[in-house]
């Protein structure tokens, strides 16, 4: 009765540092967008010829961000289906901005899978113990 009660305890403890987890990492992915939001923002005024069309707007740019993060969080998916969400696109020949939009690309993709795989792991934990 009371192994019963102490892993009920600890199943209940287990969703709450899943829920501060969560919330952490959420906070931490949305600091992150914003960031870089405002720095393509800041770059796009500096210098105009970093994306093809010759006036970007605040929305085109957030529209690019998104489909930037939904390429990096579905992978090749999108690559591979040729679907974007942004109707502009970068100037190839701005090589510092394209490895700068590559390195965000690439912190999405392995903050998802990172993000699962912890995700995964705090759930099956206390499972775990109940199977022992």
């Amino acid at each position: 009765m009371n192994w019963l009660r102490l892993t009920e305890i600890k199943v209940r403890l287990y969703r709450r540092l899943v829920l501060r987890f969560l919330s952490q990492l959420g906070a931490l992915f949305v600091l992150t967008s914003i960031c870089f939001y405002i720095s393509i923002l800041a770059w796009s005024r500096v210098s105009g010829s970093i994306f093809n069309q010759a006036s970007v707007s605040p929305i085109g740019i957030g529209l690019y961000q998104i489909d930037l993060m939904l390429r990096g969080a579905l992978f090749d998916f999108m690559e591979h289906t040729h679907r974007s969400l942004s109707p502009i696109t970068i100037d190839q020949n701005a090589t510092a901005f394209v490895y700068y939009t590559l390195m965000f690309r690439m912190f999405v993709a392995i903050y998802v899978m990172s993000s699962l795989l912890r995700l995964l792991r705090f759930v099956l934990r206390p499972w775990s113990t109940l199977l022992l």
